[in-house]
């Protein structure tokens, strides 16, 4: 289930269809609350949206469940900047 929402996910975002491929994500993490994969692609579709303050949670827990990953600081610092928060991006980006 899980893999299969993903794998969906992932078709509608190359096809633009963030709405989409948020439902599936949502229910990815339904499935597995713990995904990084699942709440970096979200942190995405959200700033595809334009929804800073989900995207800021997508990534923050996505840093918390993988504190040594690049990818999910990258994603945090891409959502401080949209939240106007540019001391902190700066600040996530070098750790």
């Amino acid at each position: 289930m899980y893999g299969e929402q993903m794998r969906e996910a992932r078709r509608f975002i190359a096809e633009n269809k963030f709405w989409d491929a948020g439902h599936s994500l949502a229910e990815a993490l339904k499935n597995n609350d713990a995904s990084v994969e699942a709440q970096l692609l979200s942190a995405d579709v959200f700033d595809q949206q334009q929804r800073f303050d989900e995207e800021f949670a997508a990534a923050r827990k996505a840093v918390r469940n993988e504190p040594e990953s690049s990818q999910a600081r990258e994603k945090l610092a891409r959502a401080y900047l949209r939240n106007k928060a540019p001391e902190d991006a700066l600040r996530e980006a070098q750790k």
